[in-house]
């Protein structure tokens, strides 16, 4: 596994592009999560609106950042997520995420936005557009949207999982999906156990 692919799935510091404090909404879901199931690392929730979410402190873009943070997850519309994944990148985070539709599976003007979103990732790791993100059960890192992470007990210490939506353009496990679910799989790449869930 390189070392990209592994900030990627077990990032020290997480920076949520369009973040909110509000948890009925989508943008809001993300930093509830990870403070609900455990997450350790250090996160960087960013939205020039808000001074602080939640105890930490928010800041107004990710050129302000205090370091470079090892996933980037942007919440933000597809007209907007060019350029929050450049800034990523121009920062030094070694991935970011998005969440996003409005990009190659929706035709010609589509298929031009993701190769611009492409290009602007630059080196960076780039999982999505269109995904429902990834989860890591095991280290509590949720970054995802998915009403499915209110649900208590997903993670185990012994357990490895990722969250994917059908129609994603990359797909770094087999696909293993029937509906709306989210499937958790030990390290060898066996399914040990899903959870029915909407998309919202």
């Amino acid at each position: 596994m390189t070392d990209a692919v592994e900030r990627l799935i077990r990032p020290r510091s997480i920076a949520i592009v369009g973040a909110s404090p509000d948890t009925g909404k989508l943008t809001g879901r993300p930093f509830a999560y990870l403070k609900k199931h455990g997450y350790q690392g250090r996160i960087y929730p960013v939205n020039p609106r808000y001074k602080t979410i939640g105890d930490d402190a928010c800041y107004p873009d990710v050129a302000s950042l205090p370091t470079p943070p090892d996933v980037g997850l942007v919440l933000l519309g597809s007209e907007r997520v060019t350029e929050a994944v450049s800034e990523l990148s121009k920062r030094g985070a070694r991935a970011a995420i998005v969440l996003a539709s409005g990009f190659g599976e929706s035709g010609p003007e589509g298929r031009a936005r993701q190769a611009k979103l492409k290009e602007a990732a630059g080196p960076m790791r780039l999982l999505g557009p269109n995904t429902i993100g990834l989860v890591n059960v095991t280290d509590g890192i949720m970054l995802s949207a998915s009403a499915a992470l209110e649900l208590e007990g997903i993670g185990r210490q012994d357990r490895f999982g990722i969250a994917e939506r059908r129609h994603s353009r990359f797909r770094p496990i087999p696909r293993g999906r029937q509906g709306n679910r989210v499937f958790a799989f030990d390290r060898d790449g066996q399914r040990i156990r899903s959870w029915r869930f909407g998309i919202h």
